[in-house]
């Protein structure tokens, strides 16, 4: 969950904007500058690796109406195995459009054979994304209504502390745990939000949610990772409400927010300490669940900055057409992208993204 305290949403716009790359080389040189500090400057995607493409993103879209942006059948591509670090690479693609971030997800060939298994909330790992909308349309009843298994405890969203967001927890139907919140009128409104593109758009996506053993630690790696302070930390227990929501007795936690590209667009990083979050494990690009990407304006000055952080590189950037990428790991082991989009005008980019132009 957010910050108790946590009363506005949304992408507001972008503090940086994209400007075109345009290097024809593959891979970054050591000539490359090197920034002093990060040139992320926004949450790009929210990736989730699958086992039934279509199965899966027939559910989001009847739930969301996302658009689908893309579509991709990859059978032995050399620049996606060069960036996922896997030799004769095959995987199908849907890219969908939120209004706030895009939604990739992907089926690799042998993922139909994985086992599926519902995310526990204490991880560890990426545990779930969040899925924002007004109280007055809710983003619950629907996923409800389409079959959604409900984790939190009752038939209803829960009212955490009166602060006009209600939350549950619910694990989609192979066992990815997502997070629902219901914001109503005075928190829309104190966002700014124009209730006309709301209408059209009831259902947005919002924070990456990693659970580690050492949050703290874990915590110190993003704030030099992005070059951003922790903006709101806290530590709850002895609260039957937020038992109920993660279904969890005596429900104790640790969390740190990093704001990214808008209030709505969070780093959420929480120690659970009962039940205690287990040990880190390195995840693989195949593996079911998920992942995310950030976005930047120099991705070749950003893999050297990260090659000297020390950081986990599963390749240097690659040319996939419409932008630039390469793959990492953080010190927990968990997957996250890089993207550097070319054109300015890209719908692959976060300032063309709907919530950031209004």
């Amino acid at each position: 969950m957010k910050s108790l305290l946590y009363s506005s949403m949304l992408c507001l716009g972008l503090a940086l904007t994209l400007t075109n790359f345009s290097c024809q080389t593959q891979e970054a040189t050591e000539e490359t500058l090197v920034p002093d500090s990060s040139a992320i400057f926004a949450i790009n995607h929210i990736g989730l690796t699958v086992r039934d493409l279509d199965k899966m993103v027939n559910f989001y879209q009847d739930v969301c109406g996302f658009k689908v942006l893309s579509q991709q059948k990859i059978g032995s591509d050399i620049a996606s195995s060069k960036l996922l670090g896997i030799q004769d690479v095959s995987f199908k693609k849907v890219v969908l459009q939120a209004p706030n971030m895009l939604f990739e997800l992907t089926e690799f060939q042998p993922s139909r054979d994985s086992v599926i298994q519902n995310m526990p909330p204490e991880g560890p790992g990426m545990t779930h994304t969040c899925f924002q909308s007004p109280s007055w349309d809710p983003g619950y009843d629907k996923f409800i209504k389409n079959g959604i298994q409900p984790l939190s405890k009752g038939d209803h969203a829960i009212d955490l502390g009166g602060y006009g967001i209600t939350y549950a927890y619910a694990h989609d139907p192979e066992g990815n745990m997502i997070e629902m919140e219901q914001l109503d009128q005075a928190v829309l409104e104190k966002s700014g939000r124009d209730s006309a593109l709301l209408a059209d758009h009831p259902l947005w996506m919002t924070q990456v949610a990693l659970i580690s053993p050492e949050v703290e630690r874990l915590a110190e790696f993003y704030q030099k990772l992005l070059s951003k302070s922790i903006s709101r930390r806290g530590e709850y227990k002895d609260n039957l409400k937020l038992d109920s929501i993660a279904n969890k007795d005596q429900l104790e936690l640790k969390a740190i927010w990093i704001t990214m590209d808008g209030p709505a667009k969070m780093m959420e990083l929480m120690q659970y300490q009962n039940p205690k979050t287990g040990p880190t494990k390195t995840q693989l690009p195949t593996d079911l669940g998920y992942h995310f990407s950030y976005e930047t304006t120099n991705i070749q000055g950003e893999y050297l900055r990260m090659k000297e952080m020390g950081v986990d590189l599963i390749s240097p950037p690659q040319d996939m057409g419409q932008y630039w990428a390469f793959y990492a790991r953080d010190i927990d082991g968990n997957l996250f992208a890089l993207r550097q989009v070319k054109e300015a005008e890209s719908p692959y980019s976060a300032k063309n993204f709907l919530f950031a132009k209004s």
